[in-house]
């Protein structure tokens, strides 16, 4: 999310099914 690593941002825009 906002604000986390950019580890956890790359998750989560999978999980919104960004490439």
């Amino acid at each position: 999310g906002v604000g986390e690593t950019f580890g956890r941002v790359t998750i989560e825009a999978m999980a919104f099914g960004l490439p």
